[in-house]
């Protein structure tokens, strides 16, 4: 009896000094899973607030930021989108940003422009901006508004294409800088910080799983070209 205990002992001693180092192994990748998850939160961090120390971000720099904050893996940035132009001819535009999360599909138009921004039109906005020399410059430019119509309607068709669902998609239009005054400002257009809480806001009732939000990052990547071709393809075929 004596015997058999004691070679029970001495097989679960053997046991646990076999089983301790796997033990050891598992308890340091977990720390340092940990701190490599508290490396890139902090990183995310500083990065976020140089970006806001910004009196204007360059759109590249907006772009780094909604990354910050959303993921590198969820956020496709400079994505070139195909559409038919108004006589139906195949064209390529740029999109600043798309990003694929849980709550839903974002595109988020970005722009550097500043001065007093008229918001008035409906397919043309006009802003006034004083250069350095004093002199005052005035600019029509197309509205971002109308620009996001087209970008939702080239992504829609471009997901159906795909086999994909009808899913829904929020437009917004970041202004990177904060000093713009804007007439007739419609509730879409947002600063870089409040862009990015008003989508961090936004709750859906079926959200998109992971192997969705997959799905529609992989149609979209494999459905726009590098830039360069993008233009290349305009400029061959008299568009955009």
């Amino acid at each position: 009896m004596y015997h058999v205990e004691l070679c029970e002992a001495m097989e679960g001693g053997i046991f646990t000094e076999k089983l301790a180092p796997i033990i050891m192994c598992a308890v340091i990748a977990l720390i340092a899973f940990g701190l490599m998850k508290l490396a890139l939160k902090i990183s995310s961090s500083v990065t976020k607030k140089k970006i806001l120390s910004y009196s204007r971000p360059s759109v590249d720099a907006a772009s780094a930021y909604l990354c910050a904050c959303f993921g590198e893996g969820n956020v496709l940035s400079g994505v070139w989108l195909p559409r038919l132009d108004r006589l139906g001819r195949k064209m390529y535009s740029e999109v600043s940003d798309i990003i694929v999360l849980p709550s839903g599909i974002y595109i988020v138009n970005i722009s550097d422009k500043m001065g007093r921004i008229y918001c008035e039109d409906e397919y043309l906005w006009h802003r006034t901006v004083r250069t350095r020399s004093g002199e005052l410059k005035e600019e029509d430019f197309e509205s971002p508004i109308i620009q996001n119509e087209k970008f939702s309607d080239s992504l829609s068709v471009l997901l159906k294409n795909e086999n994909l669902p009808a899913y829904k998609i929020t437009c917004i239009t970041i202004f990177t800088s904060e000093k713009n005054v804007f007439e007739g400002k419609p509730d879409s257009v947002f600063t870089l910080a409040d862009g990015a809480e008003y989508i961090k806001s936004q709750k859906s009732k079926k959200p998109l799983s992971k192997k969705e939000r997959a799905t529609i990052i992989r149609a979209i990547r494999n459905n726009s070209p590098k830039a360069s071709r993008a233009r290349a393809f305009n400029r061959k075929n008299g568009v955009g």
